[in-house]
């Protein structure tokens, strides 16, 4: 019972010590409503950041990208449905948002965290390396089409960011608690 009590704390610590510190940053766009706050769609597009899709070109050349994109957004999904949303699939339901996931899969020893905060929404990021540190990146914007909308595309309604250091490359190490912490800042659901 005594090594149990020693080692436990001593592999708390130590995970501790792996999860470093991270920002959170979110900002609502004033003025906006969503028409609920109950049922959700998830973007499964990726994008650059003018909006343009490069899903197809993603899963024609870089396969371990698109399945570390479905991982991040599935992540982001189950935080939405811990908060009591529900999620639906099928198009022709109606949704009262959209949740787009973007994230860092390119690192650069050139990207600062101040370039990083200025980066616009787009599916892959770039984050920042330094001596075998890397500066990870989630951004989880919640999309709305506001009645009265003369274009075909969505408008964010609330937009969440996080940078967290970690000396491991994988984005999802720091990237899935990141997606929990920022998700946790959006408001509960709203059943009907």
């Amino acid at each position: 019972m005594r090594c149990y009590t020693r080692f436990v704390p001593a592999v708390l610590l130590w995970l501790l010590a792996g999860c470093a510190a991270h920002n959170i940053h979110v900002v609502q766009t004033p003025g906006l409503e969503l028409p609920g706050r109950y049922k959700f769609r998830m973007n499964f597009t990726v994008h650059d950041p003018d909006g343009k899709a490069i899903t197809d070109e993603i899963m024609d050349t870089e396969l371990e990208r698109w399945l570390l994109f479905t991982e991040m957004t599935g992540a982001a999904r189950a935080a939405f449905e811990d908060r009591g949303y529900v999620w639906v699939y099928d198009p022709l339901e109606p949704a009262d948002f959209m949740v787009d996931v973007c994230f860092t899969a390119f690192y650069s020893e050139k990207m600062t965290r101040e370039k990083m905060e200025q980066q616009k929404p787009a599916s892959l990021l770039v984050g920042g390396i330094k001596d075998g540190t890397y500066l990870h990146m989630v951004v989880i914007s919640v999309l709305t089409r506001p009645p009265g909308l003369s274009a075909e595309g969505f408008v964010t309604f609330w937009e969440g960011r996080g940078i967290a250091e970690s000396k491991n490359a994988d984005v999802r190490i720091a990237g899935f608690p990141l997606i929990a912490d920022i998700v946790s800042r959006f408001p509960r659901a709203q059943p009907r």
